[in-house]
């Protein structure tokens, strides 16, 4: 008896909807969200809940423009919970007419005892024990298992923790655009993450990383496919 008459129908339709699902491909506009008080300040928030500046409203009312504008397409809105991040979403989402969804696990990578320091604190605190570190640990991989500041999130655990956001969010949306308004250190993480990149970038307020996801694919699920900065262009 041939071998496709002993398989159940059942079973080769499971089959064909699998494969037919792993091939689906996602659409992700990673946006990092309007100046924040901090921001303008020059001072380490991490998961600090610190309120958009009024240039960062501004930002954000023009940002929801510009994606509603050249993105008509977006079919869901997912945001950071802390508000710098859900305020943009918000302004988003009301223009495309859609609710958004808050997550915990797109906060900014937590910066522990360094949170609330200037950049400039934080180098003349830590930056001597970093460039310990750097030295001791040359494979990235290695690196970004330990963090300098104490209380601080490693990278590998920001990095890991965003793969996985977006891994759900992008099985519920397959074949979708979908915009993540989220914080740029997190951003930078996950793109040297997916090899994007080999050292993390500097991404302006209401930056947007377009991103294709797609679980089948052979060099790696997530690609990247444009970074553009549009309010730098005004």
């Amino acid at each position: 008896m041939a071998l496709y008459r002993t398989i159940p129908y059942f079973l080769v339709w499971n089959l064909y909807l699998i494969s037919c699902l792993s091939a689906a491909e996602t659409t992700f506009l990673l946006i990092r969200h309007g100046e924040s008080e901090w921001n303008a300040l020059q001072k380490i928030q991490g998961q600090i809940d610190i309120p958009l500046s009024a240039n960062g409203l501004l930002q954000s009312e023009q940002i929801a423009v510009f994606l509603t504008q050249n993105h008509p397409d977006i079919a869901a809105v997912h945001s950071s919970d802390l508000l710098r991040a859900s305020v943009t979403a918000e302004n988003l989402s009301k223009k495309l007419g859609l609710y958004f969804s808050q997550h915990r696990s797109l906060r900014e990578i937590s910066r522990g005892a360094a949170e609330g320091l200037t950049y400039t604190g934080k180098k003349e605190l830590y930056d001597t024990l970093a460039q310990k570190l750097n030295e001791e640990f040359p494979d990235r991989k290695d690196r970004w298992k330990i963090s300098e500041v104490p209380g601080s999130e490693t990278y590998e655990q920001a990095a890991l923790r965003i793969r996985s956001t977006l891994e759900k969010i992008g099985t519920i949306h397959r074949e979708e655009k979908v915009a993540i308004v989220t914080h740029g250190a997190l951003i930078e993480v996950f793109l040297v993450d997916i090899g994007a990149c080999e050292t993390n970038l500097h991404l302006p307020n209401c930056s947007i990383v377009q991103i294709s996801y797609c679980p089948s694919k052979e060099d790696g699920p997530f690609q990247l496919i444009e970074i553009s900065s549009p309010l730098m262009c005004k």
